[in-house]
């Protein structure tokens, strides 16, 4: 297996019906900077505009500097809302949101 990618309805409260979230992607390491995870982006994006989201959303460890990189190439953009603190085997991570509208990324 390469990597998966999860997706559905935002969870985010307040935003609209018309935008997708992708809740996890993973590709294992000995794919990485092969194009698999833009693969799975994708595919991802061709079924979201099949189900009539507008755009999408997704939450990212701040600290995680390889996939932001990864999902502003592919056309996310940082959001202004504030980031979410997460706990994580008892350290404190912060997770920052990045949108990006379905019609208008790469």
């Amino acid at each position: 297996m390469r990597g998966w990618l999860s997706f559905g309805a935002s969870r985010d409260i307040g935003v609209p019906a018309s935008e997708a979230e992708i809740w996890a992607l993973y590709v294992a390491p000995r794919f990485w900077s092969t194009g698999a995870g833009r693969m799975l982006w994708l595919q991802a994006k061709s079924r979201m505009v099949e189900q009539h989201f507008m755009s999408c959303s997704l939450w990212v460890f701040q600290q995680n500097v390889r996939a932001i990189k990864f999902y502003e190439a592919a056309g996310f953009a940082r959001d202004p809302a504030p980031p979410k603190s997460f706990e994580l085997g008892g350290r404190k991570l912060l997770e920052v949101r990045y949108v990006c509208r379905l019609d208008a990324t790469r």
